[in-house]
């Protein structure tokens, strides 16, 4: 099933970064009070619902629904960093790019583009984030907003679970 599959993935790329995220620490710090996996598995669920962690896939899904929205069906790179001029020009966010540690693509975001053009390739959201992908590293950079604007795995974990049939 498509959606057990995405969810496989996106859980384990959340849950299991090292320790060093929010969702991991949490699971790891109630599972060394001796409860279940369950409840450890619940915990961590539970912390990827805030804004600076979890939530952030979300901003980034309606950031890649508001290109699509704006550029039209079938996407193009041309319609898409027009749409990333114009979104600068009017000061408005580009979601889901640049990272304070990574100074390269998020692996995991390498993974999840992968696996939905595996899966969804035809999927207008599929579509419009890969072109996100190409487009915004160079326009982020020409306009000197990021200086490792690469994509990170919010920019398309919230596409993933959408296409794979959780909205």
């Amino acid at each position: 099933d498509a959606l057990i599959s995405a969810l496989r993935l996106f859980f384990v790329f959340n849950f299991d970064h090292g320790g060093g995220n929010l969702s991991a620490f949490v699971g790891k710090t109630v599972a060394s009070g001796l409860e279940n996996m369950y409840g450890s598995l619940a915990a961590s669920m539970t912390a990827l619902a805030g804004p600076k962690h979890g939530r952030a896939n979300q901003e980034c899904l309606q950031f890649v629904r508001s290109v699509l929205e704006q550029v039209g069906e079938n996407p193009t790179a041309q319609g898409v960093a027009q749409c990333l001029k114009s979104k600068l020009e009017y000061k408005e966010g580009i979601f889901g790019f640049g990272s304070s540690i990574l100074k390269q693509e998020d692996p995991r975001a390498s993974i999840c583009y992968q696996y939905c053009q595996k899966h969804f390739p035809d999927h207008q959201l599929v579509k419009t984030a890969c072109l996100l992908r190409q487009e915004a590293p160079r326009i982020l950079k020409e306009n000197a907003i990021l200086a490792d604007p690469h994509p990170n795995i919010e920019a398309i974990t919230g596409v993933l679970l959408t296409v794979a049939g959780f909205p």
